[in-house]
């Protein structure tokens, strides 16, 4: 029987693009090990991928660990992988991300040569030219590279690199009656939604400042972190505003019911944010709801390639205003043309995702 191995620098349940690697494996009849570092530090207890073996490497890391704590988990989460994979000698790698290659790099050479995958999902380390060698070694001698946003190709080596989009479709029924109600509704106030995680909270204070207490516009933050927000309203006596904490992702749907506007304002002239492609992208497209994106994006290009956004300077003071006006004259069937087309393109780039991972795996 044939064994793979998955392997990443965290817990696998933060990398939810690991489920599509452990059914094609199990699918195919092959075993599959999960080689990772354990940074919970509970003996891979709180990753729950049934029939799949762990080998962790296990030490703590929180977002208070300290600079030294992190480079030494690095380094021994590294010298770890590179014994696992040199004494178990698999039929197959897959590194959900691109600093794991590169820290086994030189077990790769001797012994993986065409038998691993690279899965890049962000940027990294590429600003260091050592870090760009190894990457480009690690890159041409796999069987693939993988990519989350066709961006990535202009700051990763020349190469044949396989699209790969974090989107999961919503149950269609929802999906239809968020339409429905979007076609409907004539809302005011315009309801701004961000759903999800809220990791940039500058941003997000500014975009409130921008919009406070303006009657044609609720600003709304539905996800963990969103208290913080909460509290920055109540100081500033900001009163056009909903929250909503943590929720789990079944309940995802009922928030954009209560959206008119998705909001996808992280920042920009980051290189962390300015290639990728947000997961809310893949929801516009699905609820046929317009997205606000920056400036200067990868997200801006694509946006307005499909017609699906309106590009947002939180730093113009009439941007309110405009939004207003934009969104007042939408054409309805337009946009709608314009997701479909990108949700399209979406699954022909990820049906070719699937064969590549089948053809890997013998399927």
């Amino acid at each position: 029987m044939k064994l793979f191995c998955i392997i990443g620098f965290c817990n696998m349940y933060v990398l939810p693009y690991a489920k599509t690697y452990i059914k094609a494996i199990q699918d195919s009849g092959a075993e599959c090990t999960l080689l990772f570092w354990d940074r919970d530090e509970v003996d891979g207890g709180n990753d729950n991928f049934p029939g799949c073996r762990k080998l962790c490497y296990q030490r703590k890391k929180t977002p208070e660990s300290s600079a030294k704590d992190k480079v030494l988990g690095y380094l021994g989460a590294s010298k770890y992988f590179r014994k696992v994979i040199k004494e178990e000698n698999f039929d197959g790698l897959i590194f959900l991300q691109t600093h794991a290659a590169i820290a086994c790099q030189s077990v790769l050479n001797k012994q993986y040569q065409g038998r691993y995958i690279v899965d890049i999902r962000d940027w990294t380390l590429e600003n260091y030219g050592i870090y760009r060698n190894l990457e480009k070694k690690a890159i041409d001698s796999s069987f693939a590279t993988v990519i989350s946003s066709p961006a990535y190709s202009k700051f990763l080596p020349e190469h044949d690199y396989v699209v790969a989009h974090n989107y999961t479709p919503f149950p269609e029924d929802q999906v239809k009656a968020i339409r429905e109600q979007l076609l409907r509704d004539k809302p005011e106030p315009i309801g701004i939604s961000f759903v999800g995680t809220i990791r940039f909270i500058d941003m997000d204070k500014k975009i409130l400042k921008l919009f406070a207490n303006d009657e044609r516009f609720s600003i709304n933050y539905f996800g963990t972190g969103s208290d913080i927000l909460e509290t920055f309203c109540k100081e500033q006596g900001i009163n056009n505003t909903q929250f909503y904490g943590s929720f789990s992702p079944d309940m995802t749907t009922s928030f954009y019911e209560k959206t008119d506007i998705i909001n996808n304002l992280y920042g920009n002239h980051n290189k962390f944010l300015d290639y990728a492609l947000s997961n809310k992208l893949y929801h516009a497209g699905q609820f046929h709801m317009p997205i606000l994106v920056c400036p200067d994006t990868y997200m801006e290009e694509i946006s307005k390639e499909y017609g699906m956004g309106f590009v947002f300077d939180v730093d113009d003071a009439k941007n309110p205003d405009k939004l207003y006006e934009w969104y007042s004259g939408l054409d309805r069937d337009k946009l709608a043309e314009g997701c479909d087309r990108f949700i399209e393109k979406v699954k022909q780039d990820n049906e070719k995702f699937y064969a590549l991972i089948k053809d890997f795996v013998g399927s």
